[in-house]
């Protein structure tokens, strides 16, 4: 996984380079990967790996049902029983990613991303629900670890950071709420951080955070 991860960020940051500013919902972004969203940055980083020949293992982004059958993951369930669809299979390991983006495309902070991230509490779409889907699974048809169940945070920093800095809020804060909130138990984690640049005047830094329950 911590390959993956290396060669997932490096990937970053040479899409960083190239890539065009988007328009999304009429909105025109500045050019970097930092303002794409969670679900273009995982299309867009696998895309790369695979053409440059960086993937060793079989993967499926947002595996539909015929794949997750096929995979054994039909039994991979929300907290509610409602069938979910994990962001990445890769191999034996489900891996889950959700952004931790402070600042706006503008500089402005975005005053949503910590509950997006941190908040623990059933109702909010947090990352700790795609801790419950994991967990939930592992309790109720995974309970010999076939899968490895990951949870991957990818946060973005202006370089030199001094207000919202990631590395004091990951992993503690994070562990402490799994742990000590949740009641779920972090396996391991570890993290890992790109320098992209300057070619957006927020988004420079990206750091990885890897979580595995």
């Amino acid at each position: 996984m911590n390959r993956f991860i290396e060669n997932f960020g490096n990937s970053m940051v040479q899409l960083n380079q190239v890539l065009a500013g988007h328009n999304n919902n009429d909105n025109e972004y500045k050019p970097g990967i930092g303002p794409y969203s969670e679900d273009l940055i995982v299309d867009m980083v696998m895309a790369n790996l695979s053409k440059n020949g960086e993937v060793e293992e079989a993967f499926f982004i947002r595996p539909n049902m015929d794949q997750k059958i096929a995979l054994g993951l039909q039994n991979y369930v929300g907290i509610t029983g409602r069938a979910a669809t994990p962001d990445l299979i890769l191999g034996n390991k489900i891996i889950e990613f959700k952004i931790a983006r402070p600042l706006r495309d503008n500089g402005q902070p975005e005053d949503t991303w910590f509950k997006k991230v941190f908040d623990p509490h059933p109702t909010s779409y947090s990352t700790f629900i795609d801790v419950e889907k994991l967990s939930k699974f592992h309790r109720e048809h995974d309970s010999d670890n076939k899968f490895e169940k990951w949870v991957v945070v990818i946060g973005f920093e202006r370089e030199n950071e001094d207000t919202y800095l990631l590395d004091a809020l990951f992993p503690g804060l994070f562990n402490y709420i799994a742990n000590n909130i949740s009641k779920r138990q972090v396996v391991e984690d570890f993290g890992l951080t790109f320098n992209m640049g300057n070619r957006h005047p927020f988004h420079q830094v990206a750091k990885l955070y890897a979580f595995r329950f």
